[in-house]
């Protein structure tokens, strides 16, 4: 029986309005939280890029890069079926059921499998390092990651039940105690990468048994085959797709330390994290309310309206984003990273625009996940791990890191043309193209020209890319946008004196 009553948006909200509200309310409390994960990760960095080698990093990379792929695997897209059958289901009762099955399911899938890791840890050191000497590093790692169900099933819950405030705070929570230990553990005790291995098992035990008590507290003890049997055909062909998803965002660190070496590994590590930033900045935080929002949007009647409007602005600040980040990002590492790591700078721009061809797939497969025909989900990324794995055997060998980071733009290009043909063969929405195609053309002329200006000092390079990323903003601005778009954001500027304010104004 539940304690605590559920969270749900008022019966009366059905216009498109209210949907806007919510994206934007909980979107920017996720968005807040966001910016503080991203203040603890760049201080975070300059610790990793100075107490550890490039090598190190590389190590450190592929550990965990091994675990996640497990963890896709064992998760059975569990997360994504909580949110499908919780908008499903119409009573409380029937609620909670839904997440105590998946929680219990998790529970001891995430246990079993990563206990039997653990025995085998020997195994995976000499697999991957031809050599037992990280085999208490794959023991820290297996521990780690049979607490995740434990941690991240909760987190999912909180999210479903539109509680962004509380998860924002717990996940602040986990990093600062995540920085506080890894710097006694790397800087003071000098325990290098067991150091961030240590860290994370130690945050994971802690937070996990919090999540465990109180999530019980409010779900109970329901379990339903019925409703598991229902998970599993929604959520394995989603299996299919996290585990492709990470064999294009990783296979190519493993292509890349058979072909090159670890330092190279370290630095495309290093600049994979930077290219990324247009999914864990714009892309993160609106992700985690809209898994539950399309499905509430796609009961209303002006759904077709809501879902243009949203997917317009997603993709316009996606490219905002990945322009700004392409033009700052070798003066931020010359700020944040030590010399060694300078060029990792020349790999992000390509990775930024491959995350941006996974952002625009993540949006058009709406379609699919409403009509609860995931295995389209599943084919399209099939169709990416070849292109991918294709790709880093052709390119990598001659052009290393450049190379990897074109096989994962391309991969994910395919992957959204694939998933766009099928989504709208269920589901057609009107999608708009031919602008966000045209402003993403320019600024990315504009950046190879902006490339080709070599700068001396960090001053004259910062200086040259504000004017630019002044430029391509102006031009966007007075060109690129309707009336009404401009209007907007002269009125949110206007406001931005009160945050308050800013904040309705969005809303509007």
């Amino acid at each position: 029986m539940t304690t605590q009553k559920e969270n749900l948006p008022p019966a009366s909200e059905s216009s498109g309005k209210s949907s806007y509200r919510r994206i934007v309310k909980h979107s920017s409390v996720y968005m807040t939280g966001m910016i503080i994960s991203r203040v603890i990760s760049f201080i975070m960095l300059p610790l990793y890029t100075h107490y550890l080698s490039p090598g190190d990093y590389g190590v450190l990379e592929l550990l965990m890069t091994t675990s996640d792929i497990i963890a896709v695997v064992v998760g059975m897209g569990l997360s994504d079926a909580i949110f499908r059958f919780y908008s499903e289901a119409h009573s409380l009762e029937d609620k909670n059921r839904v997440i105590s099955t998946v929680l219990y399911t998790g529970f001891a899938l995430f246990f079993v499998v990563f206990g039997l890791m653990f025995l085998k840890a020997r195994f995976f050191s000499s697999l991957l390092f031809t050599s037992e000497d990280y085999t208490l590093h794959f023991r820290l790692v297996f521990i780690s990651f049979a607490l995740t169900g434990a941690v991240e099933l909760p987190f999912v819950y909180l999210r479903a039940r539109a509680q962004s405030t509380k998860f924002v705070v717990l996940s602040t929570i986990r990093l600062i105690a995540q920085l506080g230990l890894n710097i006694l553990f790397i800087v003071v005790l000098g325990y290098g990468v067991l150091g961030v291995l240590y860290s994370t098992v130690i945050v994971s035990a802690t937070m996990s048994l919090y999540l465990i008590v109180s999530t019980v507290r409010v779900c109970g003890f329901g379990f339903s085959r019925d409703l598991l049997r229902k998970f599993l055909s929604f959520g394995l062909p989603l299996v299919v797709s996290g585990v492709g998803t990470f064999i294009v965002t990783t296979s190519d660190r493993f292509i890349l330390k058979a072909f090159r070496d670890l330092d190279e590994v370290g630095l495309y590590s290093l600049g994979f994290k930077f290219g990324s930033m247009v999914i864990l900045v714009l892309m993160g935080p609106f992700s985690k309310h809209w898994a539950i929002e399309m499905f509430e949007i796609a009961k209303r009647p002006d759904r077709e309206e809501v879902f243009t409007r949203v997917s317009d602005g997603i993709f316009f600040l996606s490219i905002i984003l990945i322009f700004g980040v392409s033009a700052y990002i070798k003066e931020i590492i010359i700020i944040i990273a030590a010399p060694e790591f300078l060029e990792a700078y020349t790999v992000v721009p390509i990775v930024c625009l491959a995350y941006y061809f996974s952002s625009l797939a993540y949006f058009v497969q709406v379609g699919v996940l409403i009509q609860k025909k995931t295995k389209y989900i599943a084919y399209s990324m099939v169709a990416a791990v070849v292109t991918s794995l294709g790709l880093n055997f052709l390119l990598i060998p001659s052009f290393g890191m450049y190379g990897a980071g074109t096989a994962v733009a391309c991969a994910f290009f395919v992957r959204f043309l694939l998933i766009y043909r099928w989504s709208q063969k269920v589901y057609p929405l009107p999608y708009k193209w031919f602008r966000l195609n045209s402003i993403l053309i320019y600024g990315a002329l504009l950046l190879v020209g902006s490339f080709l200006i070599n700068t001396n000092g960090l001053v004259v390079g910062l200086i040259k890319d504000t004017v630019v990323v002044s430029i391509f903003l102006a031009t966007v601005f007075f060109f690129g946008l309707k009336g009404g778009e401009r209007a907007l954001i002269i009125k949110a500027v206007k406001a931005a004196r009160n945050p308050r304010q800013t904040f309705k104004t969005l809303q509007g």
